[in-house]
């Protein structure tokens, strides 16, 4: 199979046809377009969302948590707590061990969250250090609700690409520095800082909105998700996207397609009210842009000014060319 996060064909045939949740205080499981599973406790709601970094990624205490605490605000949770597990090949010694524990603990300072436990191992099963983080978090059981209709607005929070951009400019450096001034790549390695979409998730918790975290795959991605969760078609205009120039101008220089570059830091909305809710944005300094619509046809149109086509399935996420 290829690289990065299997596709949804194969997820719903291969994983989650065998999956069944038989207890019913599993309110929400496993399935397309899902950021993460959420348990009735009586009181409140526990959220549980994971992620995974491998390959040649740096910082990945960092990057790990960040992604799994996206998963956690996109499921209108308060994060409380990260399980990190290490996977590390016989060339990792106990200073690298205790390098990376240091970083988990800086960055789960930084979220005011806790570190609930965890595992390391050494195996020779991995070529690189891999790192797998469950994030836990808390919701209302009086939270605003999720509204769907079949025109709702389709708005995307923050910039698609800056997670991706800052790991390619961090990674390629050299290269890029050759070809483009260095403050550019200055600029896109500092995207780095602006990946979390607690702010974006914050401003919006009184909203009746459905958020989905646009991470691998970046936002066509994202969007086969909303069309797969809600069954309905899009009318999308892809110059609406926002989007920085740096990653436009990294994506051109390594010929990839900025639209399937992972997208830490943005939200895709789903919201009937569009207007409250990129007010509600704005009010926190909070750039958004209504990028298109649901339509209650099948069709999921991609228009780029006077040409139209159509969202396929999404292809591997882009930075896997180079991690």
């Amino acid at each position: 199979m290829r690289k990065g996060k299997i596709s949804e064909p194969v997820l719903r045939r291969t994983v989650l046809k065998y999956i069944n949740n038989n207890r019913e205080d599993v309110i929400v499981g496993p399935g397309t377009g899902v950021d993460g599973a959420v348990i009735d406790q009586g009181d409140y709601y526990t959220v549980l969302a994971p992620s995974v970094i491998s390959g040649k990624i740096a910082d990945k205490a960092f990057f790990g948590i960040n992604r799994a605490l996206n998963n956690i605000a996109a499921m209108r949770a308060e994060p409380v707590g990260v399980i990190v597990n290490i996977l590390a090949n016989e060339e990792f010694e106990e200073k690298d061990l205790k390098d990376l524990t240091m970083r988990i603990r800086e960055v789960s300072r930084d979220f005011e969250i806790a570190v609930l436990g965890g595992h390391t191992e050494i195996t020779d099963s991995v070529n690189d250090t891999v790192i797998s983080v469950t994030a836990a978090g808390r919701k209302s059981r009086n939270g605003s609700k999720e509204n769907i209709s079949d025109n709702a607005a389709l708005i995307v929070s923050g910039y698609v690409g800056l997670e991706g951009t800052a790991i390619l400019a961090e990674l390629k450096e050299k290269e890029l520095s050759e070809y483009y001034c260095i403050d550019l790549v200055r600029q896109a390695k500092r995207f780095k800082d602006k990946i979390s979409v607690l702010p974006a998730a914050k401003a919006l918790e009184d909203e009746n909105v459905f958020m989905h975290d646009i991470s691998q795959g970046g936002i066509l991605s994202a969007l086969w998700d909303i069309g797969i969760k809600t069954g309905m078609g899009l009318n999308v205009d892809m110059r609406a996207i926002p989007i920085k120039q740096e990653t436009v101008e990294i994506c051109e220089f390594l010929s990839i397609n900025p639209y399937e570059l992972l997208s830490g830091g943005a939200m895709l909305i789903v919201a009937e009210d569009e207007e409250k809710v990129t007010a509600a944005l704005d009010k926190r300094g909070i750039n958004s842009s209504v990028i298109g619509r649901l339509d209650p046809g099948n069709d999921r149109i991609l228009k780029f000014g006077e040409t139209t086509g159509y969202l396929n399935r999404p292809a591997a996420d882009a930075i896997y060319k180079f991690v």
